[in-house]
């Protein structure tokens, strides 16, 4: 029998400058998706300066106004794409959805905000964006509690002088902090070359794009050697840590939260797998007891918060109509001690990995989210060609392994839990 070809198939290489690009090609659609991340999270960002990272992501994903072809999104927009960006712990990036025939186009918008991403000298665009981001982070407290509350978990399970103990998004005073020297020194430390991974998927051709790659990228400085970047700390001090915060929701929510192996690693798709088994979908086992038999919560949900380093497992609920939040804190409490006491059964299991499953091939259908899983394990792990054979590393754990990480989860000292409160059960 014929062997069958790889599906996601990746080529690497790397530029003398020190950029690294990965391809993977894809025919099906005439579109190609690219992902540009530079080593500059908001885990650079100084102390004092939370947000710097992400006033950085803004200013770059503009850059310098005024000139010919306008800002760098115009220019993507003017070939049929349409651009993005975003600041993560780990990584800044840009991403863009174009027609094929316009690669070296795209490229080029790249290069330049490699080498030219500000205009020197110019607070305008500073004090701009600088305002933006506050404004984000007030709409974000009033209307996203969801995103409020897993910053404050966070804080609890990670220490202060810990990158991940901070938001991406950064907190007011830092954001206010920032000078537009701040901004210069930060993007000429990390966006280069040699702190860049670009990644290209769709309808390529490897040559052309060799070519093409080669003609936009080559002769551009490498840049600073990569920051050298300080041990974090040490991770909380043992035993459960435990927050109450009153906040503008319609009913109290509470949330339970562990800090588990980072991407790519094996305890990273355990707790993914037991985070589907548990607590995803209203026939989930944590969703049984607590909406069905307990009647504490009207919703269950459950998040693995990916980061390169340490992710975060969460299990969470929201209240049922009359039940106060320490009531419902309580309960998840309880219900989640039991359900991991046991691990997933034969059935459980095999229901988490077809949703495991069916996330990933939902996710690798659309060249845009399969570049950022490129991405993701060429910046993380240092393998792009991993994505080939993911699918696989869900269906490797059995029952025993599942149970065991589990059981030591459960037994695991530091915990965060947090509840929100609302305002009128707090009065």
């Amino acid at each position: 029998m014929r062997e069958r070809s790889p599906r996601f198939a990746v080529e690497s290489w790397r530029l003398a400058n020190g950029l690294r690009v990965v391809a993977q090609v894809d025919p099906g659609t005439p579109l190609i998706a690219s992902m540009t991340c530079y080593d500059a999270g908001s885990r650079r960002d100084p102390a004092a300066r939370s947000g710097l990272a992400h006033l950085c992501e803004h200013l770059v994903f503009q850059g310098p106004r005024g000139g010919a072809g306008g800002g760098f999104p115009a220019r993507i927009a003017d070939v049929g794409g349409s651009a993005q960006a975003y600041t993560l712990p780990d990584r800044l990036c840009f991403s863009a959805v174009f027609p094929r025939r316009e690669l070296a186009a795209v490229l080029a918008v790249e290069a330049e905000r490699m080498v030219r991403p500000l205009r020197p000298g110019d607070d305008g665009p500073v004090d701009v964006q600088r305002r933006v981001l506050l404004e984000e982070l007030r709409e974000r407290s009033q209307s996203r509690s969801r995103a409020a509350a897993y910053e404050q978990i966070h804080r609890q399970l990670f220490p202060p002088d810990h990158p991940y103990h901070r938001p991406p998004a950064g907190e007011p005073d830092g954001i206010r902090a920032v000078t537009r020297e701040d901004v210069e020194a930060f993007v000429a430390a990390h966006v280069s070359p040699r702190n860049a991974v670009l990644v290209l998927v769709g309808d390529l051709s490897v040559p052309e794009t060799v070519g093409l790659v080669r003609d936009a990228f080559e002769a551009l400085p490498a840049g600073p050697a990569p920051v050298t970047e300080a041990a974090p700390g040490e991770g909380p001090a043992p035993g459960p840590r435990q927050l109450s915060v009153t906040a503008a929701v319609p009913q109290a929510h509470a949330y339970v939260a562990w800090t588990v192996p980072g991407f790519g690693r094996e305890g990273w798709y355990l707790a993914s797998l037991l985070m589907r088994g548990l607590a995803v979908g209203r026939s989930s086992a944590l969703a049984r007891e607590l909406v069905e038999r307990a009647g504490l919560a009207q919703e269950v949900h459950a998040h693995l918060v990916t980061l390169r380093d340490a992710s975060t497992l969460v299990f969470a609920a929201s209240a049922a109509r009359g039940v106060d939040g320490r009531r419902l804190e309580q309960g998840l409490l309880a219900a989640v001690d039991q359900l991991l006491s046991r691990g997933l059964s034969t059935a459980e299991l095999s229901r988490a990995r077809r949703k495991a499953l069916s996330d990933h091939w939902g996710v690798a259908q659309s060249y845009e989210w399969r570049a950022d899983l490129c991405a993701s394990l060429a910046c993380y792990l240092g393998a792009p060609e991993r994505l080939e054979g993911e699918a696989r590393r869900y269906e490797a754990p059995d029952e025993d392994a599942v149970a065991t990480f589990a059981r030591e989860l459960r037994r695991q000292p530091a915990r965060a839990t947090l509840s929100l409160v609302p305002l009128a059960e707090a009065a």
